[in-house]
């Protein structure tokens, strides 16, 4: 295996030399050759899903005249060849990204396979809550199709799941044919009640991006069981003896272990005689898997006691290490999957390092490991047992459809 390794980086040096020629490398050659050397040591298998001639004919494009941008979108279509979600590439910090590329001012959601307007500027906010039909003039899922070339993935569902935050980009949409340079970019909206309108987007450079004047989409009344997001993990007991645990980070909350919290909804199981336990991974998207076995185990011990169902809450944000602990439920207690097809795969690449490119304040994140959790497991994601999707009538009542689904069983 070792001398195979060191066979390919040869091969590849040659090429790239070949490509690039005898003369000095430019910044961007650099970086193209860093990326291939790199991806040649270290990844498990860069070439699982393209072949290595297919990679090496991307690199030789990426050679002609491209502005910045171009070429920064350029180089993530590369990585994205690999169908790797922990390969990547992406600006140093959030800072230099606006400095590079302008932020468009709306962002979507979806809801039951359709996409939903969530964000925009103070002046449209009548138009939040309707279903984006158009950019410009490119329907919602042939933008999607579109954009799946530059969104890192193991799946459709992950790629959804960063859907959002890449077509709002000016450049973004450039890039994909979507957008033109110099002209607006022009949403397609419509209503509940069918009426179509027009929102024409602004794009903000760095100076400017503290100056957007945002709102969100607010429904009437917000789910109690609703994100948490500066909580590691939390409970709450609901109605119809089921009771709620949501584990948003696979990390140990430094002033609440992961043990004391598992002693905590211990005492509270054995006071009350819940039926139905949840566990919410719809938002996790990942870390150490190790940190929730304290709670696994103890749940595991009080299901032999009290004959509790189990339910585990997935969904495209459940990612990595959040997805091999749905399968731990799955094995440890026999939980049902309810939800949506997660983000991650059981088996995966991972473990990843990076490296900091020269042309751009850009960095390459890559894989260094592959895990065979369950071997021949060729499904792409773990789907759920129950599918329940999250409606945009439930949200804006309070309701979690999934949440609710479980409940009235």
């Amino acid at each position: 295996m070792f001398r195979k390794k060191i066979l390919r980086l040869v091969i590849t040096f040659i090429l790239l030399f070949c490509i690039c020629g005898a003369k000095s490398l430019s910044p961007r050659e650099m970086d193209l050759n860093t990326i291939k050397l790199i991806l040649d040591k270290y990844h498990p298998n860069p070439y699982i899903n393209i072949s290595e001639k297919e990679f090496l004919d991307k690199i030789k494009k990426l050679n002609g005249t491209m502005t910045n941008t171009q070429f920064y979108y350029g180089l993530r279509e590369l990585v994205s060849l690999i169908e790797d979600s922990h390969t990547s590439i992406d600006f140093i910090n959030s800072q230099t990204k606006y400095e590079t590329i302008h932020a468009l001012d709306f962002a979507i959601a979806e809801f039951d396979n359709k996409w939903y307007l969530f964000i925009a500027n103070k002046d449209n906010e009548k138009l939040l809550g309707q279903e984006l039909l158009l950019i410009n003039s490119t329907t919602i899922q042939a933008a999607f199709e579109k954009a799946l070339k530059i969104i890192p993935n193991d799946n459709i569902f992950w790629a959804k799941n960063n859907f959002s935050n890449t077509i709002n980009f000016q450049e973004a949409l450039i890039y994909l044919g979507i957008a033109s340079p110099n002209e607006p970019v022009i949403l397609t909206l419509k209503s509940k009640d069918g009426k179509i309108s027009k929102m024409e987007t602004a794009a903000y450079s760095s100076e400017q991006i503290n100056q957007m004047n945002i709102v969100q989409y607010q429904p009437k009344i917000y789910a109690p069981t609703q994100l948490k997001k500066n909580y590691y993990y939390w409970a709450n007991p609901l109605r119809n003896q089921t009771f709620f645990i949501q584990y948003n980070i696979c990390r140990e909350n430094p002033q609440f272990p992961m043990d004391e919290f598992a002693k905590t909804i211990k005492q509270e199981l054995k006071k009350n005689k819940y039926k139905k336990i949840i566990i919410d991974l719809r938002y996790n998207t990942g870390g150490n898997s190790e940190v929730i076995s304290p709670l696994l185990k103890m749940l595991k011990d009080q299901q032999n006691i009290q004959k509790f169902k189990v339910y585990t809450l997935i969904g495209s944000s459940t990612f990595s290490s959040a997805v091999l602990n749905t399968w731990d439920t799955k094995t440890i207690l026999n939980s049902t999957l309810v939800g949506t097809p997660t983000g991650g795969n059981i088996n995966h690449f991972g473990e990843v390092r990076s490296v900091q490119l020269t042309s751009l304040p850009l960095v390459m994140n890559y894989s260094t490991k592959y895990f065979n959790i369950v071997p021949n497991y060729t499904k792409g994601a773990i789907y759920p047992d129950v599918k329940v999707n999250q409606l945009l009538e439930d949200y804006n009542n309070g309701i979690d459809s999934p949440v609710e689904w479980i409940i009235i069983q």
